[in-house]
């Protein structure tokens, strides 16, 4: 009866360790790899891809014009969520070592349709944008490639 008693709740706790889900990663974790941005300005849309690897943080826009390195934090229990990127390099030589302050917003889709909103306050201004939708800063929707 004892060795019963034991199978059942073996087999008890076992289907409820299967019906656990997944544990929650870390935006920090989730936004790693490379995005392929969309950004729409005065009519016109601009590509740019946006690389993440650990905290580094490389953006490049298409016509290779545009880009900046550096590393980057996220706040994720603020709200709207905030990332802030200090820039080591950029195309722009007066901006480095200056930090770019952004919100943002990840959205996980099914099967690799993954999506991030940046909005993005210029390099040395030292004010988060007011939301995803500040119209004066500029907002990347990504993709994951």
């Amino acid at each position: 009866m004892k060795t019963l008693l034991l199978a059942l709740s073996s087999v008890a706790l076992l289907s409820m360790a299967g019906c656990a889900t997944a544990p929650h990663l870390a935006d920090a974790d989730t936004i790693q790899g490379t995005w392929a941005g969309r950004e729409f300005r005065q009519g016109q849309v601009y590509k740019s891809w946006l690389n993440l690897t650990g905290r580094e943080y490389e953006l490049r826009a298409a016509d290779g014009k545009e880009w900046y390195r550096g590393t980057f934090t996220l706040l994720e229990t603020a709200s709207p969520k905030q990332m802030t990127v200090s820039l080591t390099q950029s195309s722009v030589p007066k901006s480095a070592g200056q930090p770019i302050h952004a919100v943002y917003q990840l959205e996980l889709g099914t099967e690799g349709h993954d999506r991030l909103v940046i909005t993005a306050n210029p390099p040395g201004n030292p004010k988060m944008p007011d939301g995803l939708g500040d119209r004066h800063a500029r907002q990347i929707i990504y993709t994951r490639e």
